[in-house]
């Protein structure tokens, strides 16, 4: 008979010792008492311990084994096996896919929201993702996207690696008065090569490195931006001496920037920079342009040249997409009307209107914007409204929306409008203005907490708003006498039409406010009221 056989006879009857006992749970025999007819006794003779020593070693051994069959068994059980019977949610991706999840939140915090965060205080999701598990450890290394993100600052060796990994980067370069040329031209050197670059993120503090970083990046460097899909240039530059006025864009810049080839480029994004109307950009679709006052700029309030504003606007023939930030913002121009002293523009292919106001912006800069860009074919239209004065909401709706005190200026397109009014406590903000300035909604979104909510009664009344209105999503609505919201929706019990006939669907967000009349909403409503607390 074998040593293993042997072995294995001793664990059954051990076994049985304990399945006879109940499993040592509360039985007669303990696990440890299972094994006493090996136990040591100074009674049994000295070559019977050492025999009994030796089959306890070789019974341990034999149970390693075994337990090490059946762990690799588990284990390809587990791969066959938990991917069939894993719950829902999270845990159900793929470990590729959720590397990729994280990756995407992680490089939207580090370079879209905070562009300026030190390098080493923020590593890269390459250096943070094999951190976070063993999974992500192991697939750091195959993900191209964690390889994207080059930025000045990444050693010359980290760059090499980065080309072989992604041939398509996303370049970030960052610009203070501190930095060194020479490190900026060694950059360059490396980064681009025979790479092509998919986006550029450019950010400078001062004239003198934004004339040097496009004199560096000319065509006559050899830098190819065909392949470009996406171009940031921000300047948190400024003249001290001239009351804040910002810096626009130097000339010399403006001559290189005409000159690079941005045939690809789907998306622009300006901050406090207003380019000549005689860059090649006629093919773009989307650009977003920030004035006023951002992160790294002294609290102030920024001029801006309007009409040249508008100039560069009109020769953007392509563009379909339009957002625009006015924070803290004064127009330059000295002539209220400037259709006197310029041509308008008139933007044919605009389709889509973003615009967040922050307070402190003169109301003048969006009435001179407004009365200069023709939108004929808007369709979606979004307002973004924070204030510091309670006035300021209704100023800077009725600039928008009323040419003179007596008129109205409508967009008789606009199919879909949101309207954001930040904080609580202001005063009314000139729902009938905005209302009947879009004649044709069929999808609004309000959140406007702490103001009433528009009586829709009294606007399809007196000025047949809302006739197309199937979609309504309040967010955050605190109405404390919300019972004309009730009276305007429809109803299956009512006979007569209501303001809101054609409502399809009332999502509702927060609005605790309502919650009194939560049992007439799902009367009249049923299944088309959405409500998420």
């Amino acid at each position: 008979m074998s040593d293993k056989v042997v072995d294995l006879d001793c664990i059954l009857s051990v076994v049985r010792k304990l399945r006879e006992s109940g499993l040592g749970l509360g039985g007669e025999t303990s696990v440890e008492d299972a094994w006493n007819d090996f136990a040591y006794d100074a009674q049994i003779p000295v070559d019977v311990r050492i025999r009994n020593l030796s089959r306890m070693k070789s019974v341990l051994a034999t149970l390693k084994s075994i337990t090490k069959s059946l762990e690799n068994h588990v284990e390809r059980a587990t791969e066959n096996v938990v991917p069939e019977i894993r719950a829902r949610g999270l845990a159900s991706l793929p470990d590729e896919l959720l590397a990729r999840i994280f990756d995407f939140y992680y490089q939207d915090y580090l370079v879209k929201f905070y562009p300026r965060s030190d390098y080493s205080m923020n590593p890269p999701p390459r250096k943070v993702l094999p951190k976070v598990c063993k999974r992500f450890r192991r697939l750091a290394h195959h993900l191209p996207a964690l390889w994207e993100i080059v930025r000045l600052g990444d050693g010359v060796d980290e760059i090499k690696l980065f080309k072989k990994k992604c041939e398509s980067p996303r370049v970030c370069i960052q610009l203070s008065a501190d930095t060194n040329a020479n490190d900026v031209q060694n950059f360059l050197d490396t980064a681009h090569g025979h790479n092509h670059w998919e986006e550029l993120h450019l950010d400078f503090e001062d004239d003198a490195w934004a004339v040097r970083i496009f004199e560096m990046m000319g065509p006559n460097i050899s830098f190819d931006f065909s392949s470009l899909d996406s171009l940031s240039i921000i300047s948190r530059g400024y003249d001290a001496e001239e009351a804040f006025i910002p810096s626009l864009f130097p000339k010399k810049c403006c001559e290189a920037f005409s000159e690079w080839q941005l045939y690809g480029l789907s998306s622009l994004f300006l901050t406090n920079i207003i380019p000549e109307p005689n860059v090649s950009l006629s093919d773009l679709e989307e650009i977003s342009i920030t004035l006023g006052c951002v992160e790294g700029m002294p609290e102030g309030i920024y001029e801006w040249d309007m009409r040249k504003l508008v100039d560069f606007i009109a020769s953007l023939r392509s563009l379909q997409s339009l957002t625009i930030k006015f924070d803290a913002a004064e127009t330059s121009n000295t002539n209220q009307n400037l259709l006197e002293v310029g041509r308008s523009c008139r933007l044919t292919k605009l389709s889509s209107l973003s615009m967040t106001i922050r307070g402190g912006t003169d109301p003048l800069v969006l009435k001179q914007f407004v009365d200069m860009v023709d939108m004929p074919k808007l369709k979606t239209l979004d307002l973004d409204i924070h204030w510091d004065q309670t006035h300021e909401p209704a100023l800077y709706i009725n600039a928008l929306f009323k040419p003179s005190p007596s008129a109205v200026r409508t967009l008789p397109f606009v199919e879909k409008a949101s309207l954001r009014i930040q904080h609580s406590g202001g005063k009314h903000y000139s729902g009938s203005t905005i209302f009947r300035a879009l004649p044709k909604l069929s999808t609004l979104s309000l959140a406007t907490p702490g103001f009433q909510l528009p009586y829709f009664s009294l606007f399809k009344d007196e000025f047949g708003c809302f006739e197309d209105l199937h979609t309504l999503r309040l967010d955050n609505c605190r109405e404390h006498c919300p019972n004309h919201l009730v009276h305007s929706l429809p109803s299956d019990k009512r006979q007569s039409r209501t303001p809101l006939q054609k409502l399809h669907t009332l999502e509702l967000v927060g609005c605790c406010g309502l919650l009194r009349v939560r049992d007439e909403l799902r009367a009249r409503l049923g299944d088309k009221l959405v409500w998420v607390i």
